[in-house]
């Protein structure tokens, strides 16, 4: 298996290129069409012109939980908690409902001020709430230490706690700190299942006016669930080969698979990488349903013995088999996928997303599924004045192996 040189994904970019806020409405970011060599633009609520009619939208319908805990030490200095993923359950919702006390794997900002201390404590008082938490820390490689938040009152669950004390954790790339507005914008208006410590940014761009315009065209929708963590947007450091891809938890119901099921002669247009890579799981589950709850490796798609989009129909036949014998209302698990060149995508047609950090995983899933070399898309997203990563703006790409 031969993959791409890291270099192969780095690019020049200026500060003035990433976004720091968001515009607003949210809808009137630029998208950019790059589904064909001849690349186009426009605002993303103009986004039906763009796509095939009668098609079906798949997006991710994870609420991004204001899971970074800033407490400020008696010198004056703050330290930043930011959750990542519970230790005592393998279920993210679950450990949000944790009451009085709650263990995490955490990345710890501004580490160096604690001088490898093991405990902290901190007062809250916040809508006329006080609010007691104890911190103790155990020290890991890596920045995945591990941490115990407790708490008084102790009958709160720390999906309370972290609405009272908690901020939303926009990426360290906007070099500012988080606002009481960042709440609504850094969160898709459609979010529903709490559990994600970072945003599936490609669903930011959409409003009902943007359904509304996909309505008229006959399209249909279909909702997946993954937590995105905050490792999605962690660029490669070492080797492609050698990356260690980050852990997320994914589930579809019942009745969304069965939308997928009816819809599967449509156009499928998939709304963010989180929901690609789910979709990208859940067919490779399909191919062996021997082991479940599901557990996706990052280089699995690499060993896939369907290989063409025509076998999407058979895959997605599987699933609804396999949730109907084994009798159950959902399809859960965790996936590590990892989608880089010479990987093949299947489940999609259409991919709308931002734009990604150099040297990140992101890109080469771009590059992997993307009919326009993405060096040509970036090149024309830089002199066209697009907007960058998370708030930025979006583009509409089209399946190479269309």
């Amino acid at each position: 298996m031969k993959l791409p040189d890291l270099q192969d994904y780095n690019y020049e970019l200026s500060e003035e290129c990433i976004a720091k806020f968001p515009v607003q409405p949210r809808d009137s970011s630029k998208i950019l069409i790059a589904t064909d060599n001849i690349l186009q633009q426009d605002f993303f609520y103009n986004i039906a012109k763009y796509l095939p009619p009668d098609g079906l939208l798949i997006l991710n319908n994870t609420k991004v939980v204001p899971a970074r805990i800033m407490v400020k030490k008696e010198t004056g200095a703050w330290i930043e908690f930011l959750l990542n993923e519970p230790i005592n359950t393998d279920s993210i919702p679950l450990a949000l409902q944790d009451k009085g006390t709650s263990v995490w794997q955490c990345m710890i900002g501004n580490a160096k001020k604690l001088k490898n201390s093991h405990h902290l404590s901190y007062y809250f008082t916040k809508n006329n709430q006080n609010i007691y938490l104890n911190i103790d820390i155990e020290w890991r490689p890596n920045n995945e230490n591990i941490v115990t938040f407790s708490w008084e009152p102790s009958d709160f669950t720390l999906s309370e706690i972290l609405e009272l004390i908690g901020e939303m954790p926009i990426p360290p790339y906007i070099k500012r700190k988080a606002v009481e507005e960042d709440k609504i914008y850094y969160q898709p208006v459609f979010a529903k299942v709490n559990g994600s410590v970072a945003s599936p940014t490609a669903s930011l761009h959409f409003t009902d006016r943007v359904f509304a315009s996909l309505d008229e065209i006959g399209y249909k929708k279909a909702f997946i669930t993954l937590h995105v963590g905050a490792g999605t947007f962690k660029p490669v450091k070492t080797s492609i080969e050698e990356h260690q891809m980050h852990r997320e938890e994914f589930s579809i119901d019942k009745e969304n698979l069965s939308i997928l099921y009816e819809n599967i002669d449509r156009p499928w247009v998939i709304v963010g990488t989180t929901t690609l890579r789910c979709l990208e799981s859940l067919l490779l589950f399909a191919e062996d349903t021997s082991v479940y709850p599901i557990n996706i490796q990052q280089f699995d798609d690499m060993h896939r013995k369907y290989k063409n989009l025509s076998d999407k129909k058979l895959l997605i036949e599987k699933l609804k088999l396999f949730l109907e014998n084994n009798n159950l209302n959902r399809l859960e698990g965790h996936t590590r996928l990892f989608i880089v060149p010479p990987a093949k995508v299947l489940s999609a047609d259409y991919l709308i997303t931002n734009f990604h950090q150099p040297q990140s995983t992101l890109l080469m899933l771009v590059d992997a599924f993307s009919a326009v070399p993405w060096r040509v898309i970036y090149d024309y997203a830089i002199n066209n004045d697009f907007r960058f990563f998370s708030y930025g703006d979006a583009c509409l790409l089209k399946n190479a192996a269309l």
